[in-house]
């Protein structure tokens, strides 16, 4: 580094803030000393990398000053928070952020007392060094905030601007796994039901996953998914449309991601999983003795703050060169809301 330092005419420190990609120097400044610092060889060591990162882990409860934002984009602050997966994905996230030394701090970006340049300002005076964008309400959602001093990672797919690396479910496993379960115990009527918010949040990939695989494995007949139009999951819409679908086509089981459809089942009088069975592409903690995909949210929480401190320890800032997508596979749960046996035919 005092070679370094002595090239581009800084401190030692100086170069330390730049290569590790900390503020304390003009961004000017920073690419200036990175690109002395290629053109001379240097590399991180990884070694010496591992030692810094084993002491901020002993530091779990010590506050370091340093911050990471959790971003979310909801039409209203706390509307995240009425959606069980996206309260998990925080709860992981800030417990995992606490674990490597970083506070993680919530930040509205629809915030109608703020924008794009103030928010920046904000996240420069509170230390933030990285960025975590929860998912947005709405697919192919943009941000317009300049986040080249950051290092950054989405959650699911739905912000498609930035194009920062992604950490995801692994919806088609999810998927595959439910009527491997169901085909097993002999159903073969298999009906989807799902809002048409929560397939186009993850573009496409539930519809898509379901006529491939019910394709590929010949799981009986086919039954056109019901995609409800209502973004509101207890609208009477959507009730109503789901109890006209059911009647139409007697679906032996039903799959899907809405708690809602359980309450609609008994509502109409049926006995589950005698007259029809339920699985959960997403199993939810208030129906926790049903059959479904726990995907652990905080599990992909957790894995975004990994990845966000990982890459702020790289000095890997700004937009990559090529985003990245890491999916986390969810681990079927056995429960009571399918037949334990093949049904006798």
């Amino acid at each position: 580094m005092r070679d370094i330092a002595e090239a581009a005419g800084v401190s030692v420190n100086a170069v330390s803030l730049a290569l590790r990609g900390r503020r304390g120097v003009s961004s000017g400044t920073r690419d200036r000393i990175a690109a002395i610092a290629a053109d001379m060889g240097y590399r991180v060591n990884p070694l010496v990398s591992a030692l810094m990162a084993s002491r901020k882990k002993s530091r779990e409860n010590k506050d370091t000053g340093l911050s990471l934002g959790y971003v979310t984009s909801n039409h209203r602050r706390n509307d995240w928070k009425e959606y069980e997966s996206l309260v998990r994905y925080y709860d992981g996230a800030r417990q995992r952020a606490a674990a490597l030394g970083y506070r993680l701090e919530l930040y509205w970006y629809l915030d109608p007392g703020t924008n794009p340049a103030r928010l920046l300002r904000i996240l420069r005076t509170r230390n933030v060094q990285g960025l975590i964008f929860a998912p947005a309400p709405r697919p192919d959602f943009s941000v317009e905030l300049d986040c080249g001093e950051f290092s950054c990672v989405h959650l699911e797919t739905s912000i498609s601007n930035p194009p920062f690396h992604r950490i995801v479910p692994d919806q088609r496993h999810a998927v595959c796994e439910t009527i491997r379960h169901v085909k097993s115990l002999g159903y073969s009527r298999i009906g989807l039901v799902l809002r048409e918010y929560s397939d186009r949040r993850a573009d496409l990939t539930w519809t898509s996953s379901f006529a491939a695989y019910h394709r590929m494995w010949d799981a009986g007949t086919w039954i056109p998914p019901l995609i409800m139009p209502d973004v509101d999951r207890n609208s009477e819409t959507n009730h109503a449309e789901f109890i006209l679908w059911y009647k139409r086509y007697s679906p032996d089981v039903v799959v899907t991601l809405d708690t809602a459809v359980y309450r609609w089942m008994l509502d109409m009088g049926l006995d589950i999983p005698q007259d029809a069975g339920l699985a959960f592409l997403e199993l939810p903690r208030s129906i926790s003795w049903a059959c479904g995909i726990d995907r652990g949210g905080e599990r992909i929480g957790a894995a975004a703050a990994d990845l966000v401190v990982s890459m702020i320890n790289r000095n890997e800032r700004g937009v990559p060169e090529t985003d990245n997508m890491t999916q986390i596979k969810g681990v079927w749960a056995d429960g009571g809301s399918l037949r334990t046996q093949r049904a006798r035919r």
